[in-house]
């Protein structure tokens, strides 16, 4: 398989505004357990446990099991999990993340999953530990162009993810995550294109 060298702009955009997620895509892939191995292997430049990875093992999951809670997978639309008071007073429940433009929150908040649960793309994806430099209908964007180059639509797509509370096992460059606000690794295989994207995040305060 030969790695893609130069992916569309929108990720070098999530990377310039905060974004915690790496990405790496290969084309001519087989979609096999070795391939996705490799896949990681390279996005964290080899730094990685294969044998360890391979027996804490991964599991398939849906389009919505891997978007997460955050995320209302028919439209593909952010929404910002909790209930929110506005700093002009009005009380905000599971707001789309697009319609908060221009919109100062003055307190609220959502519990957060356990490191290493698995899924919750989305939650990982827009809402790093500081925030994304960019206004909430301008993360709503990227998140649309890159989610169409993981996830065409209408195109068949096998997701595995390979999340874990014991990532730190694997790679160092997952215990920062293990802290408290997470550690994901996943990847995408599309079997028309013979394409496979590796993408994994973990950060702290």
């Amino acid at each position: 398989m030969q790695r893609v060298e130069k992916l569309p702009p929108a990720f070098k955009r999530f990377r310039r505004a905060g974004g915690a997620f790496l990405f790496a895509a290969f084309d001519g892939a087989e979609e096999s357990e070795a391939a996705a191995l490799n896949a990681i292997g390279a996005l964290l430049n080899g730094d990685l446990d294969v044998e360890k990875l391979r027996a804490i093992g991964h599991r398939k999951v849906t389009e919505t099991e891997f978007l997460g809670a955050h995320c209302e997978a028919g439209s593909r639309t952010i929404v910002q999990r909790g209930s929110w008071e506005t700093g002009d007073g009005r009380r905000l429940v599971d707001p789309p993340l697009k319609k908060l433009d221009g919109v100062r929150i003055r307190s609220g908040g959502y519990g957060m999953a356990d490191p290493g649960e698995g899924g919750q793309f989305a939650r990982a994806f827009a809402f790093p530990p500081y925030g994304l430099h960019a206004r909430p209908g301008e993360i709503q964007s990227l998140f649309d162009e890159i989610l169409d180059f993981l996830l065409p639509p209408g195109t068949e797509s096998h997701i595995l993810d390979w999340t874990s509370p014991r990532l730190g096992e694997v790679s160092p460059w997952f215990d920062a995550g293990m802290e408290w606000w997470g550690a994901f690794l996943f990847t995408i295989h599309q079997p028309p294109s013979g394409r496979l994207i590796a993408m994994a995040a973990s950060t702290t305060d």
